[in-house]
Formats: C-alpha cells, sequence, structure tokens
C-alpha cells in the first residue's frame, strides 16, 4: 500500500502538470485516503489466499480513481478539496482511467497502444500503461516466467521526462525480476538527446544496429567505440544486416529472411 501510494503521489503529479509537486500535506492525504480505498481490497486478498488461490493481485476487486476521488471529497482539508478538482477530469469525466479494464490480462502477449491518447493524456497514459507493465512483470517473475517487453518508437516515449524516469528505472531492475525490456527506434539522435536515455543504453548489454543515417552512425560510434570498418555495416546496407554490440563483443551479421 505504500508503494502504491508513491506511485498515486507521482501520478498526481503528472495531472497537475510543469513539474509541480504536491506538498506535504496534499501527500499525507493522498497516503490515507490510498490506506482508506485499499483496506477491504486487502481484505478480499486475505480471503483469496485462505482458500488456497496463490494470486498477487484481483483486477475485479482493486479501487479506481473514482474511489479515489470520493474518497479526498470525504476529507475536511482544503487541500483534498483541491486534489480531488485536479483528479475530477480524470476520474469523472472520462472512461479512459476511471475504470477497470475490459481487456483479458493475463494473455501471454499483450500490446499497449497509446497512439490515440491526446496530448493532455499521453504522460499518465504512458505512466499507468508503465507501470501496469511493471506489475506484471513482478508478477511472472514469483511464477518463474521471463516478461518480454517491446517498445516500438522509443525514441518517442523518451520525450515524456516522468516516463523517461520510470523506464530508466525498469532497465536498471528488469533482470532481477526476469524481464528482458528492448527498445527499438530509428532515431538514435533523438533516442540521446536525454541524461535518462543515456542511462538507459549503460544498462543495455544487447545492442543490434542495421543500417542508420550518417549522424546516427557518428553517434553510434562515440558511444560504442566502433572503427570506421565496422561502420561500413552500417552504411546502406541490406535489410537485415549490421552489427550486434554485446558486452566487449562486436559482430557483423546478416540476418537476411528469404521472401518464400
Amino acid at each position: 500500500v505504500a508503494l502504491k501510494a508513491e506511485y498515486i503521489i507521482s501520478m498526481m503529479e503528472i495531472m497537475l502538470g510543469r513539474n509541480r509537486t504536491i506538498s506535504p500535506e496534499g501527500k499525507s492525504i493522498l497516503t490515507r485516503c490510498t490506506r482508506t480505498i485499499y483496506k477491504g481490497y486487502l481484505r478480499h486478498m486475505e480471503e483469496l489466499q485462505a482458500k488456497g488461490e496463490h494470486i498477487t493481485w484481483d483486477k475485479d476487486a482493486m479501487p479506481t480513481l473514482s474511489d479515489l476521488y470520493h474518497e479526498l471529497k470525504r476529507q475536511p482539508e482544503a487541500a483534498a478539496v483541491t486534489l480531488a478538482s485536479t483528479l475530477e477530469m480524470y476520474a469523472e469525466n472520462t472512461t479512459t482511467f476511471a475504470h477497470r479494464s475490459t481487456i483479458n490480462t493475463n494473455s501471454r502477449f499483450l500490446v499497449y497502444n497509446v497512439r490515440n491518447l491526446g496530448a493532455g493524456s499521453k504522460d499518465l497514459g504512458l505512466h499507468i500503461c508503465l507501470n501496469d507493465i511493471w506489475n506484471k512483470m513482478i508478477a511472472n517473475s514469483r511464477e518463474g516466467k521471463y516478461t518480454w517487453f517491446y517498445i516500438d518508437e522509443f525514441h518517442l516515449l523518451l520525450q515524456s521526462e516522468s516516463a523517461a524516469e520510470f523506464l530508466m528505472s525498469i532497465w536498471k531492475r528488469a533482470r532481477k525480476w526476469k524481464g528482458v525490456p528492448t527498445g527499438i527506434t530509428q532515431n538514435i539522435s533523438d533516442v540521446l538527446r536525454t541524461t535518462n536515455a543515456t542511462n538507459i543504453l549503460n544498462n543495455t548489454s544487447f545492442v543490434e544496429m542495421l543500417s542508420v543515417q550518417e549522424n546516427d552512425r557518428q553517434e553510434l560510434a562515440e558511444l560504442y567505440r566502433l572503427s570506421s570498418e565496422q561502420l561500413k555495416y552500417l552504411t546502406d546496407n541490406d535489410p537485415g544486416c549490421g552489427i550486434v554490440y554485446c558486452g566487449k563483443t562486436i559482430l557483423p551479421f546478416n540476418n537476411k529472411i528469404p521472401k518464400d
């Protein structure tokens, strides 16, 4: 519950926007409300485990943003009124974030599509998706399962400061929880513009490089200490051909797939 309260506080700060932070009083109120709305859920989980069901979470019973909104409205402090007003747009006036998902999130293969989220909702949407993936990674690891996590258009996620920070924490901790995060992008220069992105690459032990533009080649040469001979494999090469970087080993590869 303490971790969930921290997550809710970070989510509320994204809703506030413009790098605004929640006051200590506001954090105390959110923590109190989180404890309150999770009491029934924790009793429910204890009952399930007493029956011998070995599950770590139950989507159909856990609290929603709407529950948090109504609990905030019951608090006496003026700061709680302000927090409830901030949350109202997400908890009452939209179906995107306020309710439980209708998707079977226990499927072996899941796709999180944030393309159609509006600009004002994208940071929050990314934060929620990444948190859900992280929770699944932990649950899978407890069952001895690996979680393969692929992020297409990786550079776009790094444009969000909150998402980039979350991704960096995932990259640093994932292998301890049998997680295999993989970023896919054609825009290396965009990826390398932030400190978080550089830290992510520094925590990446396997990199596959295909043909890239000249500016990107120079960035990769500096990052991975590629020689001019090695860079030839990234210059106007056929699809499926390039270089693999794995620790101190750099190897050219040819992975052409026959069209038949």
